[in-house]
């Protein structure tokens, strides 16, 4: 019996050292070709100075969003027209949060923001 469980043990061995051998050719053959074309896609999202990831956002005199990212400063400026009033809104894409930063402003608004990574503002036109 223990010659049995022995001999299915070297067969499972033997199987899996011939998959992985298996797996490591076709990574290797794959992967320069897989890099490529990501290189590619990065090259390509490159323009106007900026990199464009095809996230997009949507606004108009009723709402504005602006998201930071990793360039979240402790400090942002942001500009609204003049003829509307508008609530802002500190947006907190990690932990999912709201906070109510200033009600009934418009034009320049400075506001200050935690200085985490991932932050978005959004005003909400109130009149």
């Amino acid at each position: 019996m223990n010659k049995k469980i022995v001999h299915d043990a070297l067969i499972l061995f033997a199987f899996t050292i011939v998959l992985g051998l298996l797996l490591g050719v076709v990574y290797g053959v794959t992967k320069p070709s897989i890099d490529k074309v990501n290189e590619e896609k990065t090259q390509n999202a490159w323009h106007d100075g900026y990199y464009h990831t095809g996230d997009t956002a949507y606004f108009d005199e009723d709402a504005y969003l602006w998201y930071y990212g990793q360039q979240t400063a402790r400090e942002q400026i942001i500009k609204l027209p003049p003829a509307h009033r508008y609530r802002v809104e500190a947006l907190d894409t990690w932990n999912m949060t709201r906070e109510t930063l200033q009600t009934g402003v418009s034009g320049r608004v400075v506001l200050t923001l935690p200085g985490r990574e991932d932050m978005a503002v959004l005003a909400v036109r109130m009149d």
